[in-house]
């Protein structure tokens, strides 16, 4: 293993509680949620940062990972409460893992632009 790859690990879990609280405050924002508490989300956040540390390799990849996650969770819960995805939100996400593909150990971007068309197209 590389020599401070757990400090990445060990970022990529400390930052699910400020990720977790924000992810709260845009429920409430964006889904007009009052009673939505941070403390579930925090641990669904620190559950997407445990995966990403299991899966990924302890790299920039692993808070990029993390990040989308996070981003993809609070998308879910709005969704559940509204039926409906906010484009402050999707567009940014579209445009992230497009670019996260290109730090992947087998870049194929050609590929994933083309699942990213056909995803919005079928959509």
């Amino acid at each position: 293993m590389v020599p401070g790859s757990h400090i990445i690990q060990i970022a990529g879990l400390a930052l699910a509680l400020p990720a977790g609280w924000a992810i709260a405050w845009l429920v409430r924002r964006e889904a007009g949620a009052p009673g939505v508490t941070s403390a579930p989300l925090i641990l669904a956040a620190l559950i997407v940062g445990g995966w990403s540390c299991v899966v990924m390799p302890p790299s920039l990849l692993l808070l990029i990972s993390c990040a989308l996650g996070w981003t993809l969770l609070s998308l879910a819960i709005i969704d559940s409460f509204v039926f409906r995805l906010p484009d402050i939100l999707t567009l940014p996400l579209v445009m992230a893992g497009l670019l996260a593909s290109f730090c992947l150990p087998d870049p194929s971007p050609l590929g994933h632009l083309i699942g990213a068309a056909a995803g919005f197209f079928i959509l």
